[in-house]
């Protein structure tokens, strides 16, 4: 299993990244793109203040209703509603 930091421990290297592109390019704009283990309010807070864009992924956590926490894994599509893609 790979050790994955902490989103918030990837700021400096954020920040550090972007200011090395606008030293050189000061007028492009840059697009961010990563998994969901590097989505966190601190990244998203400073990505909006540092006019970076983002996208950024999100993990889908299934919520199961009470009473089906036994069903087998492959039974679950039979009692939860149908999803909508984003």
């Amino acid at each position: 299993m790979a050790l994955r930091r902490y989103a918030r421990s990837l700021k400096p290297d954020f920040v550090r990244l972007v200011r090395a592109i606008r030293s050189n390019w000061p007028s492009t704009r840059i697009l961010i793109r990563a998994h969901s283990h590097y989505c966190s309010p601190q990244i998203i807070d400073w990505c909006r203040a540092n006019d970076v864009d983002f996208i950024l992924g999100v993990v889908r956590i299934p919520v199961m209703p009470d009473g089906y926490s036994n069903l087998k894994p492959d039974r679950y599509s039979d009692f939860m509603p149908d999803t909508i893609p984003i």
